[in-house]
């Protein structure tokens, strides 16, 4: 049975859930069909609408807002009423259409200020966003191989990439992972490094994520030599 994951947010990924779970999530507003959902067997995260069919959704959405009817006075409506001018009397002074246009423009400037001032802001936090994002697979590619590197530290050893089970370190490999080293840290963990590739930041590509096994808390943890600030909370430190 197939087991998913899903990304609710910078560095916290939910799951497992079977098919059916997931599928219930999205019926019930939890995603989105931009929402990004990874089971053993993909290469990388996809958009869920990317295997909508595989879990048995409707990936099309469609509704027609109605048409409000047309403003009195538009093409196709009443004239106006009996005995008045075909044409107006000008006006005298600043016309209407003069003063409406004053009006936008004081309101708009202020606007386009506040809007540059939250962009300056906003801008370098999606930037950050996207990059901790892109750290989602390499760290889900480790993430996936520690129950197996469990079962054979039950039995009294830390495994390589030679080992019943793994793979050579560059079989790995996909878009934003260069290759994954199965072993014994120098501290004397189990675990696995993750090299880091084509996130397009000089300050992720070619560096590594370490995620290891504790055997005296029984835990897993995760660090990095890449920036705290782009890293997700739980690598971080």
């Amino acid at each position: 049975m197939a087991q998913w994951y899903y990304a609710e947010g910078p560095g916290r990924n939910v799951g497992p859930l079977t098919t059916e779970e997931l599928a219930a999530c999205f019926r019930r507003g939890q995603l989105m069909l931009d929402s990004q959902v990874w089971r053993e067997g993909m290469a990388q995260w996809q958009p869920l609408r990317s295997v909508a069919a595989e879990l048995g959704l409707d990936a099309t959405a469609s509704a027609t807002a109605p048409m409000p009817p047309p403003l009195p006075g538009a093409p196709g409506h009443a004239s106006p009423r009996p005995g008045a001018p075909a044409i107006a009397p000008a006006p005298r002074g600043m016309s209407r259409g003069t003063i409406i246009m004053i009006i936008c423009l004081a309101a708009i400037i202020p606007m386009l200020a506040i809007l540059g001032i939250l962009a300056a802001i906003a801008i370098p936090a999606y930037q950050q966003y996207t990059s901790r994002a892109k750290l989602m697979e390499p760290i889900a590619a480790g993430d996936a191989l520690k129950p197996l590197i469990e079962r054979h530290l039950a039995e009294g050893r830390c495994p390589d990439n030679d080992a019943d089970g793994f793979q050579p370190e560059a079989a790995y490999a996909s878009p934003h992972v260069a290759g994954i080293l199965v072993g014994e840290f120098d501290d004397g963990t189990c675990g696995v490094e993750v090299r880091v590739r084509g996130t397009g930041n000089s300050r992720m590509d070619d560096h590594a994520i370490w995620i290891f096994y504790d055997g005296q808390s029984r835990s897993w943890g995760c660090t990095s030599d890449i920036e705290d600030q782009l890293l997700p909370e739980r690598c971080r430190g």
